[in-house]
């Protein structure tokens, strides 16, 4: 079952990451990389 999750979430992730940032609200910058406040 934690598998099957995992490859859930990892499969949303690359969607958004790849084709949508700004759907879940993150910005590349210039280097393509994301800046995460913590």
């Amino acid at each position: 079952m934690e598998k099957s999750r995992n490859t859930s979430i990892s499969k949303f992730l690359s969607k958004y990451l790849r084709h949508e940032p700004e759907k879940l609200g993150l910005q590349f910058e210039r280097t393509n990389f994301i800046i995460v406040e913590e």
